[in-house]
């Protein structure tokens, strides 16, 4: 049927190596680890010189995501990092080369988690969550045209869903051990 023949569909994966090569410089400040990206999404023509495309891509931290031993006076700690990410992307693209579109990123959830020592001793583990916030992009593109054809037209705009960071709060099993209110 011609629906199908104006259908595209698309999927992969993506192994996404981390450029921090090591634990020493990995740090709870800078958490990074290699990913693990998973998409799929389709493309439509509409119309003769119309056609959407829209995508979801979930992207995970695998491997093992060590910190770097941190010092802080007698308390020392050792950690892992994990987290994820979604996201969501349409566009719509039209006659005289032109391109609407908008993206969606979720949350960024990153959990760390390791064992706190007072003075060389294993007093438990830890665990903390911090949660950036979600974004929303959206942007247009024309291409010029009467004689400029070398040129375009490009706009887009971003907001982030946050005015402040709240907190940083650290838990040892279910008590709270550490509140950092942050600005």
């Amino acid at each position: 049927p011609e629906e199908i023949e104006d259908l595209t569909l698309r999927f992969g994966v993506c192994y996404d190596e981390s450029p921090v090569k090591g634990a020493q410089y990995r740090t709870v400040r800078i958490p990074c680890s290699d990913r693990i990206w998973f998409s799929t999404g389709f493309g439509y023509d509409l119309a003769e010189n119309i056609k959407l495309d829209m995508a979801y891509v979930y992207i995970m931290t695998v491997g093992n995501s060590e910190i770097a031993p941190a010092q802080y006076g007698a308390a020392t700690g050792d950690a892992h990092y994990y987290g994820h990410i979604h996201v969501i992307s349409a566009q719509l693209s039209f006659l005289l080369d032109g391109r609407f579109g908008f993206q969606w990123r979720s949350e960024v959830c990153q959990d760390v988690d390791g064992t706190f020592r007072l003075m060389g001793v294993d007093r438990g583990d830890i665990t903390a969550s911090v949660s950036l916030p979600q974004t929303f992009t959206v942007g247009v593109y024309q291409r010029l045209f009467g004689g400029l054809e070398n040129f375009a037209v490009m706009a887009d705009y971003s907001y982030t869903a946050w005015s402040c960071f709240e907190n940083l709060d650290i838990y040892q099993g279910s008590s709270l051990i550490s509140h950092t209110a942050e600005n």
